[in-house]
């Protein structure tokens, strides 16, 4: 990473098994990853200030969906700049959600870190 910084990613995934997945591949990529299991929580972690240069999220979860949680950061001054990409399995393609870049499941991790890279450098 240039600047020496790592640049800092919220993960959003109910899935222990995917937030453990994009965790390790962003942080062995140099990137400093925070990952929360729901929606609320990733605003609680924004409401704090903490600064993130992206955030990953999975469009289908129980209670806030990444459909909602995304709408509500692209309605919200201090967040609508911070890049979102989102993720599914079920989803195949951006389709019409506020996202600025969509990645299917399963992951590829080489697509993943260029998604990525592209998004927030």
């Amino acid at each position: 990473m240039d600047e020496g910084l790592k640049k800092r990613i919220l993960v959003v995934d109910d899935n222990l098994e995917s937030r453990k997945l994009f965790k390790g591949i962003l942080e062995y990529a140099g990137y400093e990853v925070v990952v929360v299991q729901e929606g609320d929580d990733a605003l609680e972690h924004l409401s704090k200030d903490e600064e993130f240069a992206l955030i990953i999220t999975d469009m289908l979860m129980p209670f806030m969906t990444g459909i909602e949680l995304s709408e509500k950061l692209k309605s919200y001054r201090e967040t609508r700049n911070i890049p979102i990409l989102g993720t599914s399995a079920y989803f195949r393609e951006k389709e019409d959600i506020m996202v600025d870049d969509f990645i299917s499941k399963p992951i590829d991790n080489e697509l993943l870190l260029k998604k990525v890279k592209r998004l927030i450098e």
